[in-house]
């Protein structure tokens, strides 16, 4: 194991419940960037690792330099790292790097934005509560004001989120944003184990869009971005006591929404004009 090295000219980032803090960067190959935290009381984290154009992932170390249980984001190529954590307090380092297998994709840039959210969450290594199946209540994005971003969406660079619905957390907002428009995404929601809705709201909260099915079974949908602002995708309880993990996809994919329209026919001739018949007058 390592232990982490705190230089004295670097100042710990002290997180306080309510905060968002956004780092920017650059990784590539063995290059990687160590941020120290600095918590004070127990928290949840939520940890978003956006705008990255080739592979970057990230880890929430120990003061021995170990990954802390559930603090490691490690989606293949370009896909934004998206998860929660509890912390108790103390020192932890995040840890943006590159993974050996992708130094040949070369370097990226990155955004890294920290949301610190106050918790009543029991210890990790207390029993789930019922109901509970992540053992986390998360409750800052049950709003559009608070809802969790998940970056820009852009043809063909697909976008995930792993999270819970249950009766500590009954719904969760995410907030995507649309720059070159139109574009349409296709939504798709999968590992269900509870009967969950999925709407997507225009940024006044008109829904133009949702999923269908129900139960637990995998659904897919799409839906069309006209033009350019922030959207956001609502996950949420269709009745009380219902619990589940869940996965929420967007595939982004140009949009070609004005299709050319049909030729016009050629104009009909003139009709030919039968002239009258002559009258014959006899003088």
């Amino acid at each position: 194991f390592r232990a982490l090295q705190i230089p004295e000219n670097l100042n710990p980032i002290t997180l306080i419940p309510g905060s968002i803090i956004s780092l920017f960067g650059t990784v590539g190959g063995p290059d990687s960037d160590s941020y120290l935290l600095n918590i004070n009381e127990p928290q949840v984290l939520e940890v978003n690792l956006l705008n990255i154009f080739t592979s970057a992932d990230i880890s929430i170390n120990n003061v021995i330099g170990n990954p802390i249980p559930g603090g490691v984001g490690s989606q293949p190529s370009s896909i934004p790292e998206n998860f929660r954590l509890t912390l108790n307090p103390g020192i932890y380092e995040v840890l943006v790097f590159q993974r050996f297998d992708d130094f040949f994709l070369g370097g990226t840039n990155y955004q890294l934005d920290l949301v610190s959210i106050s918790s009543d969450n029991p210890p990790p290594n207390n029993p789930p509560n019922p109901g509970n199946p992540s053992n986390l209540i998360d409750n800052s994005n049950n709003s559009i004001n608070t809802a969790t971003p998940l970056g820009t969406l852009v043809p063909e660079l697909p976008i995930s989120s792993f999270a819970a619905i249950n009766n500590f957390d009954h719904e969760d907002f995410y907030r995507v944003t649309v720059v070159d428009a139109p574009i349409t995404s296709g939504i798709y929601w999968q590992n269900l184990t509870g009967n969950l809705n999925v709407e997507v709201l225009d940024r006044n909260g008109f829904v133009f869009a949702r999923g269908e099915n129900i139960g637990t079974l995998n659904e897919a949908f799409q839906t069309t971005f006209f033009i350019p602002g922030e959207y956001f995708v609502l996950v949420f309880q269709t009745a009380p006591n219902i619990a589940s993990d869940y996965e929420l996809s967007l595939f982004p994919a140009s949009a070609n929404i004005n299709p050319q329209p049909e030729p016009s026919p050629p104009p009909s001739p003139n009709p030919q004009l039968t002239p009258p018949p002559l009258t014959v007058t006899n003088h």
